[in-house]
């Protein structure tokens, strides 16, 4: 994920997704475009401090499981439920790497790669078991 914060130009884009994916509540409640820019302000106020694919990734979960828009504090809600995803750094992924090869060996590949967090595992299934080993003179 990119650590590039919501401008107001992003806020004003995730507003006008909403309103496309609920046209019909949007037209009923007939905001006026003046409520729609102090709407905008709000909402850029409230997340500002949000990367902006954290913010999209909840919109769309959002979109996909409410009947209606959502609110502020149900978008901060589902943003820090998505947004905080533990990722290793490339130390703590190969020490995992390390612990597998040392507790699994060569030939318990499938194994070693269930021990792995998610993250670490996709890279291993690209670069490939056999090949850490050769890699690392086994």
């Amino acid at each position: 994920m990119t650590d590039e914060y919501m401008s107001l130009e992003d806020t004003k884009l995730l507003l006008g997704i909403l309103r496309t994916a609920y046209p019909k509540f949007y037209s009923a409640i007939g905001v006026d475009s003046l409520e729609f820019e102090d709407t905008i302000s709000l909402w850029h106020l409230m997340l500002s401090d949000t990367p902006l694919q954290t913010a999209k990734i909840a919109l769309y979960k959002l979109i996909a499981t409410c009947k209606f828009p959502p609110s502020i504090s149900e978008m901060r809600e589902c943003i820090a439920s998505v947004g905080y995803i533990a990722v290793l750094d490339a130390g703590d992924a190969w020490a995992e790497v390390n612990r597998a090869i040392v507790s699994y060996g060569y030939y318990r590949e499938r194994e070693a790669l269930a021990s792995m967090s998610e993250a670490t595992r996709k890279a291993v299934a690209c670069i490939g078991w056999q090949t850490l080993f050769s890699l690392k003179g086994l």
